[in-house]
């Protein structure tokens, strides 16, 4: 993950992983974010190295997480996070981020979508599919923002929200999105492809 094209998701005011805060250590997590949870297993937190760029790809990225615990284990949970981040020689300024995971069972469909010019490219896999399994798309659609017609049978509701989210954002902004059981639509990565234009 791309934590600086996290941010600017977040910025942008678009939909991105649900209760995330974003802290340097854990005393910024607002009372009322921990709250939320309790003893539902249903938090994950990442750690970053402060100095990444947006143009770096979010699967290079060194981001060790922990998923599926509660509350109670924050503290022990912070640091195995920063112990996997000293054995990754992440020196510089660190950042973290706690959100609500999902897991594969709650997603209906996940992938990427690119902005090159006026075209969208977005792949669609149906499920989830985790790190180092084939991501060839069950869809794949082009749309050309120029023309107003999208079309996308069976997914048009969402093809259309990317192609419109998409248009806002710079040129070759690689993006992952995913849809979840609850109807939720996330985006949860961005980088910029070849460097700022």
């Amino acid at each position: 993950m791309n934590i600086k094209g996290l941010l600017e998701l977040k910025r942008r005011g678009l939909l991105i992983l649900r209760n995330t805060v974003v802290f340097s250590n854990l005393s910024e997590i607002p009372q009322a974010h921990l709250d939320k949870y309790g003893d539902e297993k249903r938090w994950v937190m990442r750690g970053f190295d402060a100095d990444v760029q947006i143009t770096d790809s979010p699967y290079k990225i060194k981001d060790p997480r922990v998923y599926g615990f509660s509350k109670h284990q924050l503290n022990e949970v912070f640091d195995t996070i920063n112990k996997l981040l000293d054995e990754k020689q992440i020196q510089s300024k660190r950042v973290y981020i706690i959100c609500e995971v999902f897991f594969d069972d709650d997603v209906t469909f996940s992938s990427h979508t690119l902005k090159n010019g006026n075209l969208v490219y977005i792949d669609i896999a149906n499920g989830n599919r985790p790190s180092n399994v084939d991501w060839t798309p069950d869809k794949s659609f082009t749309i050309d923002l120029s023309k107003p017609q999208i079309s996308a049978e069976g997914y048009q509701e969402y093809v259309e929200r990317i192609a419109e989210d998409l248009n806002a954002l710079p040129d070759n902004s690689y993006v992952d999105f995913t849809l979840l059981k609850d109807g939720y639509f996330l985006y949860h990565d961005l980088c910029l492809i070849g460097g700022i234009k």
